[in-house]
């Protein structure tokens, strides 16, 4: 049997540093997220990509997160938050990284495939991510202004939004749009990786949930009388016992949420489907109906998230 052990609480000036790193981390995400809606013009005009491609570029982002929102969830419950952070914002980092080399330098694949591999690797750690510090900053702000913390958490992102929108189209007219995206893809994912470092190393002295998402006692037995030392079978048949159980877990809790968890979330896929939509291709939209330059189209955009920074 497990032992359970109390976790231990942080010092005020620990608990400001944990917020510190998820505000930095979560900031980076959306700098990252938002630097290619950001030079959109720049990157039609002087990188070659089309409306469309900056269309697929969304896209690739929200297909893994169609279901990779609800492991991150469970991967976060099952590594604790030392790991999960890691492993999340590496995932982060790569696919920064990648996305922005797709621009700047020649490699064996095409530079579009490339941008959407980075793009694709950046989504699946990127919400996680978010589900990571959300956790974690619940998890040491516990019965202490926790309200405080979110809304601060919350505000990092929508400043990055508005530093995205004003800031990389300057940078992208003034230099180049490579440079832009280094600036706003793979810094911000290096940010973020940096963060996750400094907030193992901040909560490492303390207690916290931090079991392997595969549990060897429970997923893969002993096997002491097998007759061949490569066979597998007993491994695998375990491993889909273990996925049974999870998804019969998931199934339960899905069923005990209220109908007022449903409406929120459902208020919440409106407001990604239209708000989010919007900012996405607003650049192009209002430069072309309105002939309105990128750098001026930057601050309009940015309205609705300074608005977001003050409520």
């Amino acid at each position: 049997k497990k032992k359970m052990m109390k976790r231990k609480a942080l010092s005020p000036s620990k608990r400001w540093l944990v917020l510190l790193c998820a505000s930095i981390s979560i900031f980076g995400c959306y700098v990252s997220f938002d630097c290619y809606s950001a030079v959109q013009i720049q990157l039609e005009d002087k990188a070659g990509l089309s409306e469309k491609d900056i269309g697929i570029l969304y896209s690739i982002y929200n297909i893994p997160n169609t279901f990779m929102v609800i492991f991150g969830g469970i991967i976060f419950d099952k590594l604790g938050p030392q790991r999960s952070t890691i492993l999340f914002s590496s995932l982060v980092f790569l696919g920064s990284l990648l996305a922005s080399i797709s621009l700047s330098y020649s490699t064996f694949l095409s530079p579009f495939f490339l941008l959407l591999l980075g793009r694709f690797i950046f989504a699946v750690g990127c919400e996680s991510v978010y589900i990571a510090y959300d956790s974690v900053v619940a998890l040491f702000w516990e019965g202490s202004n926790l309200g405080l913390a979110m809304g601060i958490t919350g505000t990092s992102g929508q400043i990055a939004t508005v530093v995205s929108y004003i800031i990389l189209p300057l940078i992208a007219d003034a230099y180049s749009v490579s440079l832009s995206l280094w600036v706003g893809s793979a810094f911000a994912g290096f940010a973020v990786f940096v963060s996750a470092l400094a907030l193992t190393s901040i909560i490492s002295g303390t207690t916290t949930p931090d079991t392997p998402i595969l549990e060897p006692d429970r997923i893969l037995p002993r096997i002491r009388d097998r007759q061949s030392s490569y066979d597998i079978t007993p491994y695998i048949s375990s491993f889909y016992g273990f996925l049974d159980t999870e998804f019969k877990k998931f199934s339960r809790d899905l069923t005990s949420f209220s109908g007022d968890y449903w409406f929120a979330m459902s208020t919440s896929v409106l407001y990604y489907s239209t708000v989010y939509t919007f900012l996405a291709f607003s650049p192009r939209y209002l430069h072309d109906l309105y002939g309105i330059s990128q750098d001026r189209v930057g601050f309009i955009v940015s309205i609705l998230s300074c608005m977001g920074i003050f409520l």
